[in-house]
């Protein structure tokens, strides 16, 4: 009786409170905002951007993971973008994050220059980490993208049944893919390396991918519905 009135008056639960912690993780890029091939002027740079992403990696490894990411399939946890700092550090701030989880962070960094006229874009990963309480030491090194791989369609095989999945997807990391049909003028814009259609009738899908102002060749595939 005792138990039941305390849990009458404590309401019990079989689900502890979840452990979260807070950490920051610094970049420095002041040499990418100081050069003068990729910016000119204040009004510039503060249109240059990082955007850290956290995902859980659960069990896979780095190479998994990047894999997963780019076809949308990794859990994000958080997703931060903020301003970069043309004189000290780049800060990105993570709140709330599970504590003992494996991570892995995806930067993408674009740097405006020439007045707004061009983009540089940058991007890299971390190593998977498990998240601990307090300080979190995360080290990024980021790469300069300088072409845009070309949209792959899977499955391959151009026959299929009525309602397939058709994935359309790009191996750059931070691509959006940009697609539409029968070679129509308007394209559908998806803010993301990967994107699904269902195919219910014959099709000719084109698609390409683009990262800042570089773009990758058109690709097409056409469908053929079998009922």
């Amino acid at each position: 009786r005792k138990h039941r009135e305390g849990c009458r008056f404590r309401p019990c639960s079989m689900e502890s409170e979840l452990d979260t912690t807070d950490f920051s993780v610094s970049l420095n890029l002041q040499h990418l905002v100081q050069n003068k091939n990729n910016l000119q002027g204040r009004s510039a740079t503060e249109k240059s951007s990082l955007t850290l992403t956290l995902y859980n990696s659960q069990t896979f490894t780095k190479e998994q993971a990047i894999e997963e990411v780019l076809k949308n399939r990794l859990p994000v946890v958080s997703s931060v973008k903020v301003p970069v700092s043309p004189s000290e550090p780049t800060k990105v701030s993570f709140l709330k994050i599970p504590v003992g989880i494996n991570a892995i962070i995806v930067a993408e960094c674009t740097i405006v220059g020439n007045g707004g006229k061009t983009k540089n874009c940058y991007t890299g990963t971390s190593d998977i980490f498990e998240v601990q309480r307090g300080r979190n030491s995360v080290e990024i090194n980021l790469e300069e993208i300088t072409n845009v791989g070309e949209v792959q369609f899977y499955p391959q095989i151009r026959e299929v049944d009525y309602g397939t999945n058709v994935t359309l997807s790009c191996d750059t990391i931070g691509a959006q893919i940009l697609y539409r049909f029968d070679g129509a003028d308007e394209w559908t814009e998806v803010d993301a390396s990967s994107v699904t259609i269902t195919i219910k009738n014959d099709v000719t899908i084109s698609a390409r991918a683009k990262v800042g102002g570089m773009e990758s060749e058109e690709v097409s595939a056409d469908y053929i519905v079998n009922y």
